[in-house]
């Protein structure tokens, strides 16, 4: 299915055909996942996003347009793949440029 040219790739039904395939399905009844388990990954989901949702409520209402743009342009500034989401990487070299090597490897890491 990685090849390249699409002539060399399987088809689809191939690919169901395929040994590989028919042993995740052979097995995939016997997989149980609880109830429990389910509830909290909800649970966890939700309570992050309450989380989420009260660190940006604090944030708008307590600092300044102009500090608020100015830590947008920080997170932009550090978001190098530009998906939105700060990486441990990209926090650690964040503050490796603000406040060195050893204040980085305290706080980031």
């Amino acid at each position: 299915m990685l090849k390249y040219d699409p002539k060399q790739r399987l088809s689809a039904v191939e690919c169901m055909n395929h040994a590989w395939f028919k042993a995740v399905e052979a097995n995939s009844g016997k997989t149980k996942i609880s109830a429990n388990l389910i509830s909290n990954m909800k649970k966890f989901k939700a309570d992050r996003k309450l989380e989420q949702a009260t660190v940006s409520f604090i944030v708008t209402q307590l600092i300044s347009k102009e500090e608020r743009n100015e830590l947008l342009a920080q997170f932009q500034t550090w978001d190098k793949n530009g998906d939105g989401v700060l990486s441990k990487e990209e926090i650690y070299e964040g503050y490796k440029q603000l406040f060195g090597e050893i204040k980085a490897m305290e706080e980031a890491v």
